[in-house]
């Protein structure tokens, strides 16, 4: 996987997803396929949304191979290579 990022990130829940996608590789219709839509276009409806279900959102980690995990924020120190921290959208890092 050719990641092209720091080694951790600060994104959003659609940006994570893009960013998935870019580090697989994977084209849109392989994932939905992959999820079981018909088309290419309901999935890209999904991926469009700025606020994606939570529901949406683990189904599209867990077809990644990623999980989510919940866990006290981290005040010093460093982040494993390739973790994302997710932020609320609209909202700046905290």
């Amino acid at each position: 996987m050719g990641r092209s990022t720091p080694d951790w990130e600060v994104m959003e829940p659609v940006e994570v997803l893009k960013t998935l996608k870019r580090w697989t590789g994977m084209r849109l219709g392989d994932i939905a396929e992959e999820l079981g839509y018909l088309s290419i276009s309901g999935l890209c409806d999904r991926l469009q949304r700025k606020d994606p279900r939570i529901d949406f959102f683990l189904e599209v980690l867990e077809m990644y191979g990623y999980e989510c995990t919940v866990q006290p924020k981290q005040r010093s120190g460093a982040r494993r290579d390739g973790q994302i921290v997710l932020k609320r959208p609209g909202k700046g890092e905290k």
